[in-house]
């Protein structure tokens, strides 16, 4: 058997979870090779065994890669003829490519498997999104559609999603098993040193809960005082110019900013490090690519209410769940919680990441896989 892992959409958090699966395949004999958008070359340090098919990221790249399925098809036949016969797609990230790979895998006796992390939306969640952003979801739905009917397995990232899946493809349960996010472990022991903040990590957008991170730090600016222990940090490629001018001058001794148009994973990790908390501010999500490495740093998280994360954050012990409509008030009191207990959060959090997250779950997971 011969493995192939696709992704076709770039999304940057994928790159440490398919290549822990390689390894894994490799590390038990198995021939593995990738099938990708250009975007993930940066990660991978041999392009020997890598074909970069698509580059684009946007609706307007996903109707043009689909508009030239053809040509695509065409590259992956011959790459597939350059190795044996059988053999079994691992996809990652929709794309309307993936059905035809599919079928095309099919065509050599051989099998898929898709790593779904957000199998649908629930309707009440797309209606808070841009026209834009929902055009984008019936797109990228209808064709990964297409891919579960054709797969053979399906992988639910996370508990919320398996149930969104059973919910949304009830002929297709049978497929479905539930396995969580798998990010690489660190060579050392987490400890309480040098945290200081609790910080909000990625697009400052208003779903994201943007606008109540900045009058949380307002509000802290208002009451601050000589012994205050709440300082914040923000690390964003967005634009927040207007946000700080809200501010005023005076944020310097409460908020560490991080704005530029490139933030690396090794700049994010090391915020997560010293953080007490970061905050998911969500109003909606299936899941989020942040907890798990904050678990992992032993930072505890501070979240809405919403089920996406409340799979995972048992309050006052390894996070703080806030109720949706919170108040200032209430996400500060959070924090001042965590600040009493920190050593509790912080060893309680790093022992959700080793029971969900971590790489010695990988085996267990993918066990059918080998």
């Amino acid at each position: 058997m011969i493995y192939y892992i696709t992704s076709l959409k770039y999304a940057p958090g994928s790159a440490k979870e398919f290549i822990l699966i390689e390894k894994m395949l490799k590390n038990e004999g198995k021939k593995t090779y990738y099938i990708l958008a250009s975007g993930y070359s940066k990660f991978l340090s041999n392009d020997d065994n890598v074909l970069y098919l698509t580059s684009g990221n946007s609706i307007k790249d996903l109707i043009l890669e689909s508009l030239a399925s053809i040509f695509y098809f065409i590259k992956v036949f011959k790459f597939f003829l350059k190795h044996g016969s059988k053999k079994k797609l691992l996809i990652y990230n929709p794309h309307p490519l993936n059905p035809i790979i599919q079928l095309l895998v099919l065509l050599f006796g051989g099998s898929s498997s898709i790593f779904l992390h957000e199998p649908t939306k629930p309707a009440k969640d797309r209606q808070k999104l841009p026209i834009s952003d929902r055009v984008y979801l019936i797109i990228v739905y209808f064709f990964q559609y297409f891919s579960i009917l054709l797969a053979n397995s399906v992988y639910c990232m996370s508990f919320y999603g398996f149930e969104l899946f059973n919910k949304k493809f009830k002929i297709f349960s049978d497929k479905a098993k539930l396995v969580h996010l798998v990010i690489p472990n660190k060579t050392s022991e987490t400890f309480i040193i040098n945290k200081k903040y609790f910080s909000f990590i990625g697009n400052a957008t208003q779903g994201k809960g943007i606008l109540e991170f900045f009058r949380l730090v307002k509000y802290s600016m208002s009451q601050i005082n000589e012994n205050s222990e709440l300082k914040y940090c923000i690390i964003t490629s967005s634009n927040i110019d207007t946000y700080l001018q809200d501010l005023g001058d005076n944020y310097d001794g409460i908020l560490t900013v991080i704005n530029k148009n490139y933030i690396s994973d090794s700049e994010i990790e090391n915020i997560i490090k010293k953080s007490y908390a970061i905050f998911l501010m969500h109003k909606t999500a299936t899941q989020s690519g942040i907890l798990p490495l904050a678990f992992r740093e032993g930072t505890a998280v501070i979240a809405r209410k919403i089920s996406a994360f409340k799979q995972y954050i048992i309050s006052d012990v390894n996070g703080i769940l806030i109720s949706e409509n919170s108040s200032s008030q209430e996400w500060s009191y959070a924090c001042y919680k965590i600040l009493e207990n920190k050593e509790f959060f912080s060893k309680q959090s790093h022992q959700t990441y080793v029971k969900f997250f971590s790489q010695q779950n990988l085996k267990k997971y993918y066990q059918d896989l080998i």
